[in-house]
């Protein structure tokens, strides 16, 4: 798992870390500075909505037998005011789709 989280006190700059499972958590060589999009507090995402968000996305999306599945999380962006997201993916070798829901868990 792959993650850009901002640096303590910076509301643009930003660390990646990266989640090895049995290793932890690791800080990648990646950093850099947000252009146009803002930073979300994890907090405002209500993450017990994900379960009937992934039995939407399997229900909807048509990828039959899923053979990847992942989330994404969108941040607001001010240039063209998208707002922030959980997008839900779903692929196999044929077809990839996702789902997009507000931080509430809304689609």
């Amino acid at each position: 798992m792959l993650v850009k989280a901002m640096v303590p006190g910076s509301r643009t700059r930003y660390d990646s870390y990266t989640y090895w499972p049995g290793k932890g958590v690791e800080k990648g060589a990646v950093a850099g500075t947000l252009m146009g999009k803002l930073p979300v507090s994890l907090k405002n995402y209500r993450w017990d909505k994900l379960p009937a968000l992934r039995t939407f996305a399997e229900q909807k999306l048509g990828v039959d037998k899923p053979t990847s599945r992942y989330l994404l999380l969108q941040a607001p962006n001010e240039f063209n005011d998208d707002p922030a997201a959980f997008e839900v993916c779903l692929g196999d070798e044929y077809a990839t789709g996702y789902v997009l829901a507000s931080p509430r868990g809304r689609c």
